[in-house]
């Protein structure tokens, strides 16, 4: 650090993250392998072959690194690290002087579909002079022709291997999800006045990746439900009498019957008029007690163990967090310069995934510079304890006396404290990447803005090394105090919707009921804040299912069995049948969803009051979205068969196939693209807008507007752990495998909120904003 300098760094506003423990991450699984045992049929240029060493090449002097007339170094092997045979260059012996080019070892194409964080691992026994006079290499590709260096012998100091040794690379920026990866090993050029050596020898080639499979949750995340509160349960809060195996189980409104009326609620926010009920059937389910068991609404959320930190926040630098950067601090891929002799180079590889920051990421620091920064937007620490912070490291500088580099923290973004230093009277010199954590408890607990910065600077006028490349950064920490989840008022109201005999007219309402609803939690105050509303406006506004024309999306549901449309608080109705698929949207132009269906028999389209039209076939997927941009929701279909999408008076075309998950949106705002998602891969691609990588086998695509800027970011749920991922945007763990995703704009913002709605107990909830209970097992929601 410099102590005599004071630094102004622009921070960025405050991202909001949440704080739920993060799982640790999947493990990598081996799913290529190549023991050499038999000739695999490689390419193999000039003097390079299969077969087994001979011993020969090297010097056998008492000080081989002394070198034997024209030669230098260690011998070959006489066998490979398993089995007998190898790869090698020259198995009888040295590689000549003189050579002009490079002449390489190539393997054929790897399948690596479906596996991220790509590693290349094998064993190798090379001896080789420095880079500045014979060379050695190594290069992946993804296509065969554009080759990426991972590896290459320094330009000072030789290579001498006289064992077998393992090496380990990681190439997932170049092969994460690719379908042909090339591997090779490079020997050449050599310069004609030095010593030769034995060369490359090579054997157990092998790549490891993290699977598409789900990892399981930490025991951080609650087992029945993550949500940061208590559910409700059928014991704690009793359900309605109808018959269990049509109404939802659980509820917190006792409906109307002979028994006690529950007390009034200290609230005086009233609910919507209950769905009529049928005449219950006898049932098991206890009597709701005339005073209804207290449901608190926030808990503490739970660590795996006792004062055990568990990872809260993640950075792995897939894409840029729009840190703050000073000078020639960077976000993007390394490039591998800044060499000179006694460091290493920057990496050419990020630790995982494609990207890093970095000091200069095409070579070195500069001399007689001032300190530089990279500081982090605000963190909130507020309900954490022992917190910690992890990154991966690769840098290269002199010691302390000549150049510095530093890491610092703060809670408030003005005084900083120094967590780390480089040492005097001492290099650092990082040739892989090299996980750092530091304890940064005493500034960062309970603290609601955390910043952290790294430094480069002061620097004399001497050398000048690769400096900084970071990637990975995590806070670690304890969980400690409530995290509530906040409702959109102090009523969170429960509608079931139990069954009814249907009539010839359905029974809207938006009067209150006169029977109060028993809160959750009495307060003082009737009303809580719901999330904040963005000041800024979305550039134009997206599509929601809003069935009152009041703005927001409205929890719904369309009951299968019976052709029941359900709008909590709006209307109740019957359109449909068993076997149709919902399809509501708003088409025509009036502001309001219109309720519909797509009879998937017929290729029947029918929009309650508005039309009804046949477009597609049996086992077309109805598509409906503003495809043309006109306020209207149009007629689609997608044939996964063939890819063809077909808009009714408007397009058609072939994008995708059979396997695919088609996912229309808005992503680049209106008109909606169309896009799909290829689970086996992680594959996004939207019509004339992107092509990407985001998720695996196991996840269920759920794209929409999270950030509010008018226009969709692909997102997943993963049901195994109640993962959400938003690319870009955040990484939370909210539901469970019994869930259903249920993102909408519930909030009347136009922001896609991230919810879930729970068919077993008719449980929603908005993360943030409420929850309650509307409709059962066998409904499918119907809010977007």
């Amino acid at each position: 650090m410099n102590p005599g300098k004071t630094i102004f760094t622009l921070l960025l506003p405050a991202l909001v993250w949440g704080i739920f423990p993060t799982p640790l991450p999947a493990q990598p699984v081996r799913f290529y392998s190549e023991p050499l045992d038999s000739d695999p049929g490689w390419t193999a240029e000039s003097d390079w072959a299969f077969g087994q060493p001979t011993g020969e090449g090297g010097c056998d002097a008492p000080n081989p690194l002394g070198g034997c007339d024209d030669t230098w170094g260690y011998p070959d092997p006489d066998s490979g690290y398993t089995g007998d045979n190898v790869y090698g260059y020259n198995l009888q012996g040295d590689y000549p002087n003189g050579m002009e080019a490079t002449y390489y070892l190539l393997s054929p194409g790897i399948d690596c579909t479906g596996y991220r964080s790509v590693t290349l691992k094998f064993h190798r026994w090379l001896n080789v002079e420095r880079r500045q006079w014979d060379e050695a290499r190594l290069e992946v590709s993804s296509d065969g022709e554009n080759w990426i260096a991972v590896w290459s012998n320094p330009l000072e100091g030789p290579i001498n291997d006289s064992a077998w040794d393992f090496l380990e690379y990681g190439i997932g920026s170049v092969a994460d999800h690719q379908t042909a990866v090339y591997l090779r090993w490079g020997m050449g050029p050599t310069d004609s006045e030095h010593y030769t050596c034995s060369g490359w020898n090579i054997d157990d080639i092998e790549l490891w990746g993290v699977t598409p499979a789900p990892t399981p949750p930490p025991t951080a995340t609650p087992t029945s439900t993550p949500f940061g509160y208590k559910t409700p349960t059928p014991t704690a809060t009793p359900p309605p009498s109808p018959s269990p195996t049509v109404a939802p189980v659980p509820t917190a409104t006792p409906t109307p019957s002979p028994t006690p009326t529950p007390s009034p609620s200290p609230s005086s926010s009233p609910t919507p008029t209950p769905v009529p009920t049928a005449t219950p059937s006898p049932s098991t389910t206890p009597t709701p007690s005339a005073t209804p068991t207290m449901v608190p609404t926030a808990s503490p959320v739970p660590s795996p163990s006792p004062g055990e930190p568990v990872r809260i926040y993640s950075f792995p630098l897939d894409s840029d967090p729009g840190w703050t950067t000073q000078s020639a601090w960077a976000f993007g891929r390394p490039g591998g310069g800044g060499e000179i002799p006694g460091f290493y180079p920057n990496p050419t590889y990020p630790h995982t995934g494609y990207n890093v920051y970095g000091f200069n990421l095409a070579g070195g620091y500069g001399a007689e510079m001032p300190p530089y920064s990279l500081t982090t937007a605000p963190i909130d620490c507020s309900e954490l304890v022992k917190t910690r912070l992890v990154f991966y490291r690769w840098l290269n500088i002199e010691r302390w006396e000549r150049d510095r580099a530093a890491v610092a923290v703060s809670s408030d973004g003005w005084n900083w404290q120094t967590i780390w230093e480089n040492p005097p009277g001492d290099w650092v010199r990082d040739s892989s990447w090299q996980r750092q954590e530091y304890n940064i408890s005493s500034i960062a607990d309970h603290q609601t803005s955390v910043y952290v910065r790294w430094v480069m600077g002061p620097t004399d006028e001497f050398v000048n090394p690769s400096g900084w490349n970071l990637d990975d950064i995590e806070i670690w920490a304890v969980p400690a105090g409530p995290t509530p989840i906040p409702t959109a008022t102090s009523v969170p109201t429960a509608t079931p919707v139990p069954t009814a005999t249907p009539t010839a007219s359905p029974v809207p309402t938006s009067t209150p009921t006169a029977t109060p609803v028993q809160t959750c939690t009495p307060t003082a105050s009737p009303a809580l804040t719901a999330s904040p509303v963005p000041t800024a406006t979305p550039p134009f506004v997206l599509p929601i299912l809003d069935y009152s024309g009041d703005g927001t999306s409205d929890i719904a549901v369309f009951r299968t069995v019976s052709g029941l449309w359900a709008v909590r608080g709006v209307t109740r109705a019957y359109f449909g049948s068993s076997g149709d698929i919902p399809i509501p949207g708003d088409y025509n132009g009036d502001g309001t969803a219109d309720i519909a269906v797509f009879r998937t028999t017929s290729g029947l389209w029918a929009v309650r009051g508005v039309t009804r039209v046949y477009f597609g076939r049996a086992g077309d997927k109805p598509r409906p979205a503003e495809w043309s941009g006109d306020g209207k929701i149009d007629i689609a279909i997608f044939r996964q068969t063939s890819g063809l999408w077909a808009i009714r008076n408007f397009s058609r075309y072939y994008f995708g196939g059979s396997g695919d998950q088609p996912l229309e949106g808005y992503y680049s705002g209106l008109p909606a693209a169309a896009g799909i998602f290829r689970p086996a891969s992680g594959l996004w691609a939207v019509r004339g807008v992107t092509r990407l990588y985001f998720g695996s086998a196991g996840d269920l695509a759920q794209p929409g507007d999270y950030d509010g800027r008018g226009r969709w970011q692909p997102g997943i749920f993963r049901p195994a752990t109640g993962l959400w991922a938003i690319r870009k945007l955040t990484r939370i763990y909210f539901g469970s495998s019994l869930d259903s995703p249920v993102p909408a704009g519930y909030g009347g913002d136009r922001i896609d909120r991230i919810a879930v709605f729970r068919p077993a107990t008719g449980l929603w909830a908005v993360r943030q904003l409420t929850r309650t209970y509307f409709g059962g097992t066998g409904d499918l929601p119907v809010s977007r």
